[in-house]
């Protein structure tokens, strides 16, 4: 999910700059249309889908994403109900973030972009499209859902591999963790949820606002303190594999070098809120031959992810990405050109974006292209 996610947003960004400054500038509203449109219809349903796919790719479950809309659906087909059922019944937690990983994938990539824009890295109107049209897509989803307000049924089609893989993400998820012994059945309706199922919905529904709680909502990015000291602020709110999750992000740059993001977060399963939070360094370079980006968190979440425990158990991650610093040529439109080391491990517990709720240590190679 991370990786494609960080490969979707670099394309969008090169490819909007590209268009921006090569077309005259009584073109905007012509761009700003396509912009929209091309989020609304093609692009989120594609990274949303990818994100429900990601979650069967590391547990080495085949499936297809079909992005682009057919009968009103986007989805990830070609899992029977027998491999479904199977992970449900002996990873439940996975199973949920089956369910979840698509607003997870749409979460993470708002949070990538506030970040991004709260740093000065980026411009607003260059994602603005991006940018608002899936601050729109994670909050009325969860209203929708929530509220019973989706009417659309999922048609049962008769060959199970071309079934969407969860139906309804929301409301699916919420049924499986209050009832993950009934009979399977891939698809839930809103009628079908019993009273308890329908209250902790209207929770999701109203809690999901607080994705719209950022300066960006107006066009504002941060705040500035003194001529070396910025601050932003934004807040998030994502299902999780055991419940939900809400988050609070506090930017801070200082001097033009200096970017760092604060973070605390809150887990709810069915019984009480765990804490967490941690700290992100973002494009620190070092002696100009390093670009170092480090983040480290901790939490308190229900032991073993159970939705209805009120134990909790103590978690870490940690993460470093080491990029060595090649410059360009002065007529290059290319700052640097980077070459990347990144390590990450990490405890048991949901870590947004992360491939695995496990134990994890992970070791990736890659490249990053900073443009001037």
């Amino acid at each position: 999910m991370r990786q494609f996610n960080q490969n979707y947003l670099t394309t969008y960004r090169l490819t909007s700059e590209l268009i921006r400054i090569s077309l005259p500038k009584k073109s905007a509203p012509i761009i700003g249309f396509t912009q929209v449109f091309l989020s609304s219809f093609y692009l989120l349903p594609y990274t949303h889908e990818e994100g429900h796919r990601s979650v069967l790719t590391a547990l080495n479950i085949g499936s297809v994403s079909s992005p682009v809309f057919s009968n009103g659906v986007a989805k990830v087909t070609g899992v029977s109900d027998e491999t479904l059922m199977h992970l449900r019944d002996s990873d439940l937690p996975n199973y949920i973030r089956l369910h979840t990983a698509g607003l997870e994938s749409d979460f993470s990539l708002l949070q990538m972009e506030e970040e991004l824009l709260m740093f000065q890295k980026e411009k607003l109107k260059n994602i603005y499209g991006e940018y608002y049209i899936r601050k729109l897509g994670i909050v009325t989803y969860m209203v929708f859902s929530g509220l019973g307000l989706n009417k659309r049924v999922h048609p049962l089609e008769s060959n199970e591999n071309d079934r969407d893989i969860v139906g309804d993400d929301v409301l699916g998820a919420v049924r499986h963790l209050h009832r993950p012994d009934m009979p399977f059945q891939r698809y839930t309706s809103h009628q079908e949820l019993n009273d308890n199922e329908k209250t902790y919905l209207k929770k999701v529904a109203y809690l999901s606002f607080l994705n719209l709680l950022s300066p960006l909502i107006l066009g504002k990015t941060t705040l500035a303190v003194n001529p070396t000291l910025n601050l932003g602020f934004g807040a998030g709110y994502v299902l999780a594999p055991f419940g939900d999750m809400m988050e609070e992000n506090v930017y801070i740059q200082k001097n033009q070098i200096w970017n760092v993001r604060a973070f605390l977060r809150q887990f709810g399963n069915n019984q009480r809120y765990f804490w967490g939070g941690g700290l992100s360094l973002v494009d620190y370079p070092w002696k100009n031959r390093l670009m170092i980006n480090a983040t480290a968190q901790c939490w308190n979440q229900p032991k073993g992810l159970d939705f209805n425990t009120t134990e909790g158990k103590m978690g870490t991650s940690l993460e470093c990405k080491l990029g060595l610093l090649i410059p360009t040529k002065k007529s290059s439109p290319l700052q640097w050109i980077s070459l990347d080391l990144t390590l990450r491990a990490k405890t048991q517990g949901f870590a947004p974006q992360d491939p695995y709720i496990g134990d994890a240590f992970n070791v990736a190679l890659g490249m990053s292209i900073y443009t001037k």
